[in-house]
């Protein structure tokens, strides 16, 4: 009994995986990465859901410090074809069209994963930032 109580929690915590819980992001960041990373990745990317954590199964390090890193310049691990974030340029940049859930073929699941969106004032501040240059601020 205690063999197949084990295997239930743990395959629920597989079925469900990250993203699996509803977290809204109630304050719209300003269009700084010190700000979305504290408002948008810390708290719902790589510290609540655990997806974007350095050791998450995301294979794309949201976490205070690694953020930019990983993002900026970076191809994208589902579509090598795709950037992340390209300076300056939003609508060029994978982070948008995930969060937008503007994909094509090959391109994986819309972000967040099983989540409602990003409200559209949340995606408009990670486009500014990317418009102004995103820089490491």
């Amino acid at each position: 009994m205690r063999n197949l109580a084990f295997v239930f929690l743990l395959s629920t915590m597989l079925v469900g995986g990250c993203g699996s819980e509803d977290v809204p992001i109630v304050e719209v960041p300003q269009p700084l990465l010190s700000d979305i990373q504290a408002k948008v990745f810390t708290p719902s990317c790589a510290s609540f859901s655990s997806c974007h954590a350095s050791n998450g199964p995301a294979k794309c390090d949201l976490t205070l410090g690694r953020s930019y890193a990983s993002l900026v310049g970076k191809n994208a691990v589902v579509n090598h074809a795709r950037t992340l974030v390209v300076p300056g340029e939003p609508e060029s940049s994978f982070l948008v069209a995930k969060l937008r859930g503007h994909l094509e073929t090959g391109d994986g699941e819309a972000m967040p994963l099983r989540n409602p969106p990003l409200s559209e004032d949340v995606i408009a501040a990670i486009e500014q930032w990317i418009a102004e240059g995103a820089q490491q601020n």
